[in-house]
């Protein structure tokens, strides 16, 4: 005989599946594709294809033409069964509705920054009908809300304007039983349609937002439970709003613990969070994008919670916007907090009801740039400027934007220091600050050079301008350990120093001192040319043979000391010789 239809299919399962009550169909999950791996679940379906199969070999179908046919009994069987059930009547247009106003934005909420296309119907009402599987009762009110006068062009026209990234909320809860909380599903404030509220279990309060989380862009927990928190724990994309505060009807100090797994560890896009009365436990793969950061009354579970707060700034680098409010931050007790926070594009820092010790440590412990606001509570009688107090020459804290430079020009005289620092093109100044000494004391030149090389090392400046150096500023030792400071130095000139600075790289070991350097500049020098020939021939012996980086440029003006001989040894040992051959040479003939 030949194989069924599938005409034939569809009609005998929805014949057979007439013969069931409704109550086992309404309580029937078919997901047929995982009908093998299932038991319970799906026993309906395993009944009702059992009865088509032999309905199918009493007709005298063999059994191969019936197991031809059996992915399209098994699609009949889902869609007659979906027919019977009110969360498959609800019609598409009011499903994708519903979901928006879910999304609506209010006081517990907020849009994305930018506005998104029109919302995917399909897309959205397939998720919302997987949801209301664990929901029966609440598609049942609204099968029998929409029966008769369905709303659907007001309750779609209403929610036209809210973007499918909207944020997602679960409203502020108004009563609380002792098993059941109400969830609200609408916006009353935006629409005339009747409020859709059902009774679900407390636990599942965040469980309807859940199969969204793939799309959610922002999410604002107010009035929240331990229990929403809980489920936090699934990836999150597109996140880049999360904001959480505890439960206002909770009693006082209380504290909400986040999950050791927020959002497992997966948000990349994740920009703003506000923690409220929180035990905070984000690790820095959620805040290495931060651009804003909100703590209020935050605890970090045992430890140093200075400490662990430093913590999170050194995972925070692009922070814009920080705001530390709450008497829960005590100070550390003069304890070092380890590695200084680099936060160079913060602009605004508030601080609130912290005591003045805390705050000084704390902003000892970072480093800002100068255009950074900083906003103290009235309380405090501490302003920026005593923020930052000077014990000693602070570099990072008086040029925090070192790491953008990549030129400098230090002028060091006895009791001044005067450093200009211009972007990698030299075009650009980023810095120009000036050092004086007024006390005796270390000299001024040399407390900030040791801040420039070791106490502060720059491994990506690319070029350096010494002028006026003398040994009564800095001793010609001192300058050599702060050349190692410098390690990607591509450029070294010396402006009217002393010969003996210029020299010192003879000595020097050229894998570790500078060993990238590939010009050399000096100008009006008295150093002499035999000088200048060791000087180069120290940066290019034994290198050229081993393909390492050697000194190819070198750039000699007003230098009176050097004459034609000197520049034509110059000229065999490195490619490109710079002379300013016209100036009057009274070098004497040192190489003939």
């Amino acid at each position: 005989m030949e194989v069924p239809t599938p005409d034939h299919i569809l009609k005998l399962v929805h014949n057979i599946v007439e013969q069931y009550p409704e109550e086992s169909i309404n309580g029937a999950r078919p997901s047929f594709w995982r009908l093998e791996n299932t038991r319970d679940d799906h026993q309906l379906v395993r009944d009702i294809y059992e009865d088509c199969q032999l309905t199918l070999a009493t007709r005298g179908y063999t059994p191969d033409a019936i197991e031809s046919q059996r992915t399209n009994m098994l699609l009949s069987i889902a869609a007659c069964i979906n027919l019977r059930r009110p969360v498959d009547r609800v019609p598409v247009d009011i499903l994708a509705a519903i979901f928006k106003l879910a999304a609506q934005p209010d006081q517990n909420s907020v849009l994305p920054p930018e506005r998104r296309p029109p919302l995917n119907v399909a897309q959205v009402s397939s998720r919302w009908r997987e949801t209301a599987l664990n929901m029966p009762e609440l598609w049942t009110q609204v099968d029998a809300t929409l029966a008769g006068t369905p709303p659907t062009d007001k309750l779609i026209r209403s929610s036209q304007e809210i973007p499918s990234n909207a944020g997602l909320a679960p409203a502020r809860t108004e009563q609380v039983t002792s098993a059941q909380d109400e969830a609200r599903i609408g916006s009353p404030t935006q629409t005339d349609i009747e409020d859709y509220e059902v009774q679900i279990d407390a636990f599942e309060r965040m469980q309807p937002l859940l199969p969204h989380a793939a799309l959610w862009r922002s999410l604002k927990l107010h009035s929240l439970q331990q229990a929403d928190l809980e489920l936090l724990v699934l990836p999150v994309p597109n996140l880049e709003v999360f904001h959480a505060e505890i439960d206002a009807d909770a009693r006082p100090g209380t504290q909400l613990n986040l999950p050791t797994n927020l959002f497992d560890g997966f948000a990349p896009h994740l920009r703003d969070v506000k923690l409220t009365s929180v035990h905070m436990s984000l690790s820095s793969h959620l805040l290495s994008h931060l651009t804003s950061l909100h703590l209020c009354n935050i605890k970090f579970g045992k430890g140093s919670t200075m400490l662990r707060l430093m913590a999170v700034l050194r995972s925070s680098p692009q922070l814009q916007y920080l705001t530390l409010s709450g008497a829960n931050l005590p100070a550390s007790g003069g304890r070092p907090l380890g590695e200084k926070a680099l936060l160079l594009d913060l602009q605004t820092i508030t601080i609130d009801n912290m005591s003045d010790t805390t705050v000084r440590h704390l902003m000892s412990s970072i480093i800002v740039s100068r255009r950074t606001k900083v906003a103290l509570s009235p309380s405090s009688g501490m302003s920026f400027a005593t923020t930052f107090p000077p014990p000693t020459v602070d570099i990072p804290s008086s040029f925090p934007n070192l790491h953008r430079v990549g030129h400098l020009r230090i002028t060091a005289l006895a009791r001044e220091i005067h450093v200009v620092g211009k972007d990698a093109r030299g075009g650009r100044t980023l810095a120009d600050l000036r050092f004086t000494s007024t006390k005796r004391g270390r000299p001024m030149p040399l407390m900030v050079l040791e801040s420039l090389g070791a106490g502060w090392p720059l491994p990506h400046l690319k070029s350096i301008t010494f002028w006026d150096l003398q040994p009564d500023a800095i001793s010609v030792e001192f300058f050599v350990d702060t050349l190692y400071g410098f390690p990607a130095l591509e450029t070294l000139s010396f402006d009217e120093c002393d010969p003996a600075f210029v020299k010192a790289l003879i000595a020097t070991p050229k894998d570790y001192v500078c060993p990238l350097l590939q010009r050399l500049e000096i100008q009006a020098s008295d150093i002499g040319g035999k000088e200048v020939v060791k000087v180069v021939t120290s940066r290019t012996s034994h290198v050229a043979a081993s393909g390492k980086v050697y000194l190819q440029s070198v750039k000699l003006s007003e230098c009176r000391m050097i004459g034609e001989d000197c520049i034509e040894v110059l000229e065999e040992l490195v490619p490109d010789v710079e002379w300013d051959e016209e100036r009057p040479c009274k070098a004497r003939k040192l190489f003939r």
